[in-house]
Parts: C-alpha cells; sequence; structure tokens
C-alpha cells in the first residue's frame, strides 16, 4: 500500500463532522503523513502479560561436525519413517542425505517419492543428477526430456540436459537446447558459459567470443569465463586479448582460492549448520502439517541458535505458538526479533495484536505508532489502536482513532466498531448513521461490482 494512497473516499456521517483533532494531517511535501504523538495524549500503563517458557538463544551452541551431523541424520530418518506415504517428506529426507554425500539413501527415497508422486519435478530432477554423478548420461538425458515434455522447464533442466548431452558425446543436441533455453531464460549465466564451451569444443571461436563476452556481463567476477574467453581469443590468433583475460582469470582463481582457504574441520562444521538452517524450517513445517508440534518446535529453535542474528525462523516459529494457542511464547519470540529488527513492520503489527490480546496494552500501544510513524496509511495500526483505547477504557481516544480507520479505510466492520463507540458516548445519531454507513458497505458489497 502507499504512503500516498488517497483516503477513502466514503465517510458516514457521524465522521464528517465529528473527526477530532488529535489527529493532525500535514500538507506539503510529505502528502498524508500524520502527527500520531501529542503531548496530551494519555499514557497506556504497563500490564503483565502471562509469563513465557521460550527461552531464545544469543549464542550458536557449542558443538562439533560430527554431533551436528547426527542431528541431521537422525532427523532424516525420522521423516521417512513417520511419512513414508509423504513424497514431500520423502523429497526432504533425501535432500538431507544427498546434502551429506550419501546418494544411495537419497536415492532410495526419491524413488519412493516418485512413487507416490510420478511427477514430482524436484526428485525427478535429483535421480537425472545421481545418474549424471555415475556417468549415467543417457538415462539422464531420458529423465529430464521426460521432465520437459511435461512443463517441467526450468533453468536447471534445460542446463543439466544440455550438460548430459554433452558428457554423452551429442554436441550439437546440446547445443540446440541451450540456445532453446536461453531463449526462454536469457538472464542464465550457466547456459551462456556452457553454450561458450560448446562452441570452443567445436572449435567455432569467432562465434564463442560474443557469447561468452553475453556470460562475462552477467558475472564479471567469474574465473571460469575468463578462462573460456582466454581460449576463444587464443583460437582466433588475439594473443594479446588471450593473455589479458588468461591474467584475469589467474586474478578470479586466487581470490577465491584465497576465501576458501580454511581448516577442514571448520570448513565442513560451517557447511553442516548452513544444511541444517536451510532445511530444517521446511522440515518443522512437515511436522506441523501432520500434528507432531513438538517437533516442528524443535526444529525451528535449533534453527534459529545456529545464527542467532538471522532473520529467518523466528517468524515461524512465533506462528507456530500462535497457531497452537501458545500466545505468551509467540509474544515472546516477536518481542525478541522485534528488538533486533525494529523496521520489519509486519512483525511490529503482529506484535501489537498479540499484546493487545494478552493485555499488554502498553506494548500494543508502542507498536501500532511505530508501524504508524513509517505507514501512515496502514489503516489495521488506527484500527489497533482504536481497540487498546477501548480496552483500556478511554473511549475518547478510542473514538479518535476509530474515526481514522475508517476515513483511510472504509469497512462494514470499521463502521460497526464505530458505531459501539458512539453509543458510549450516548451518541446516537453518530451511532445511527455509523450503522447506516456500514449496512450500505455490506449491500455495496453483497450486489457486487
Amino acid at each position: 500500500m502507499s504512503a500516498t494512497r488517497k483516503r477513502g473516499t466514503t465517510r458516514g456521517p457521524g465522521v464528517g463532522w465529528r473527526l477530532m483533532a488529535g489527529v493532525t494531517v500535514l500538507t506539503g511535501a510529505v502528502t498524508g503523513a500524520i502527527l500520531l504523538i501529542r503531548c496530551d495524549s494519555p499514557q497506556i500503563p504497563d500490564s503483565p502479560v502471562v509469563a513465557s517458557s521460550v527461552r531464545l538463544p544469543t549464542e550458536p551452541p557449542a558443538v562439533t561436525a560430527e554431533e551436528l551431523q547426527e542431528v541431521i541424520l537422525k532427523w532424516a530418518a525420522d521423516l521417512a519413517a513417520r511419512f513414508p506415504d509423504s513424497a514431500q517428506a520423502l523429497h526432504a529426507s533425501a535432500i538431507l542425505y544427498f546434502e551429506l554425500l550419501r546418494p544411495v539413501e537419497a536415492e532410495e527415497r526419491w524413488r519412493a517419492c516418485l512413487e507416490i508422486a510420478p511427477d514430482h519435478a524436484e526428485a525427478s530432477l535429483a535421480l537425472a543428477i545421481l545418474a549424471m554423478e555415475r556417468g549415467e548420461d543417457e538415462r539422464a538425458v531420458e529423465i529430464l526430456q521426460q521432465m520437459l515434455a511435461r512443463g517441467d522447464g526450468t533453468v536447471e533442466v534445460y542446463h543439466r540436459l544440455a550438460v548430459a548431452l554433452n558428457q554423452w558425446g551429442k554436441l550439437t543436441e546440446a547445443e540446440e537446447i541451450l540456445q532453446t533455453g536461453l531463449d526462454r531464460f536469457p538472464q542464465a549465466v550457466e547456459m551462456w558459459l556452457l553454450l561458450g564451451q560448446l562452441q570452443l569444443q567445436l572449435e567455432q571461436f569467432a562465434e564463442a567470443e560474443p557469447t561468452l563476452k553475453r556470460a562475462l556481463e552477467l558475472a564479471p567476477r567469474s574465473a571460469e569465463i575468463h578462462l573460456a574467453l582466454a581460449s576463444a581469443y587464443a583460437g582466433q590468433g588475439d594473443d594479446r586479448s588471450a593473455q589479458t583475460h588468461q591474467q584475469r582469470f589467474q586474478q578470479a582463481k586466487a581470490a577465491r582460492d584465497t576465501a576458501s582457504e580454511h581448516d577442514f574441520d571448520t570448513t565442513y562444521l560451517q557447511s553442516l549448520r548452513a544444511i541444517a538452517w536451510r532445511y530444517f524450517g521446511e522440515l518443522a513445517a512437515i511436522y506441523q502439517k501432520y500434528g507432531d508440534l513438538d517437533s516442528a518446535e524443535q526444529l525451528l529453535l535449533y534453527a534459529v541458535s545456529l545464527y542467532p542474528d538471522r532473520p529467518a525462523h523466528y517468524l515461524e516459529l512465533a506462528e507456530l505458538y500462535a497457531a497452537t494457542g501458545r500466545l505468551a511464547d509467540a509474544h515472546q519470540v516477536r518481542r525478541h526479533f522485534a528488538d533486533r529488527y525494529p523496521e520489519h513492520l509486519g512483525n511490529q503489527l503482529r506484535l501489537a495484536v498479540l499484546s493487545c490480546e494478552l493485555g499488554d496494552l502498553a506494548t500494543a500501544e508502542a507498536g501500532y505508532r511505530a508501524v504508524l510513524a513509517a505507514r501512515p496509511d496502514a489503516a489495521s495500526a488506527y484500527t489497533g489502536l482504536a481497540e487498546v483505547y477501548r480496552k483500556a477504557g478511554d473511549w475518547e481516544q478510542a473514538r479518535r482513532w476509530a474515526e481514522e480507520s475508517v476515513r483511510w479505510e472504509p469497512s462494514v466492520a470499521g463502521y460497526l466498531r464505530l458505531a459501539e463507540i458512539y453509543r458510549q458516548f450516548g451518541d446516537r445519531r453518530s451511532a445511527r448513521a455509523a450503522q447506516q454507513e456500514a449496512e450500505r458497505l455490506r449491500r455495496e458489497a453483497s450486489d457486487g461490482p
């Protein structure tokens, strides 16, 4: 929603002439900006919140590579054992085995996945990759061509098919596949590079040069592209250009090698942490889908612990708690997240909603005001503030924010809420007008466009 969105043009009679002066509309350079903090605004008192038992980590766990590998393997095995009829679970299990360089277990689960869902694109692609790694390029080509025939033509499918055809010795067919793929995906640098390499194999040096230049435009720091361009220039007798790109290849390769110089154990542990962090959220969603909420929680908490400073998984954890009625725990996670990432307005809004539900009206008010400071057109925040003040018993402030809410976004619920507030004042005329406006909007919605 744009911050300059026009306010709702439909105003009930109870709003047009009763808009309070407490919310001042500023005109000028910033259209629609609103002065939200007034010196006479009443302070919402702090309210106790139900204590949460969740303890979120602030440091990664002290775990060895062997221990973390066992954790990942445990979940991979459990997924397949618990949900043998779920293609989603079998695929997720297979990915973990594949990432841990266990192709036999991975293939077993991908084949089981395809027995349940024969058109499962990711499982089909994975079996093609495994076939290529075993040197079974003909089998890989068969699988990938079947995928294209049923409409699963992604960048990776085109690229893998061209690689398999090339390794099988079908260079002309590989070139044709790449040309087709690039027509669909002109930004696919891997296909431009492979096409240039194929042209070099076919000694089409003049054709390879513009192909590889296009690849270099998309990935200017690629060592492989500089090496291929050196070959293209050398094939045309341009030794000076060939030497330039050979030097750039060496520079890019040296920079890459320096960046990857780490102790093996340290590097392997980092890889395992990245694998667990990347996939445990997906695993948690599977366990939640099948009702195992304890396992879903364990997975998300573990994923959060691996990289406490990364935003991913916190909100998934909060949603899990909210979906299962653990509102205090959801509140704790969202508050922790808000402390780290205050700019995340979606979380600020959800935190405010939860705070209001739990009776923490001070936190709710602060959250809604933070949202409005950044997004003056966020009608739901005006609605939220009206509810905060209604619960606090401050009907004057509740009316002020409820009126502003329907000005930004006229709705049946908004006018019904406003009618209730007017009745609290004994203002029957305005209450009746707001009620009539709600009924008019309801009729319009039922009549359709």
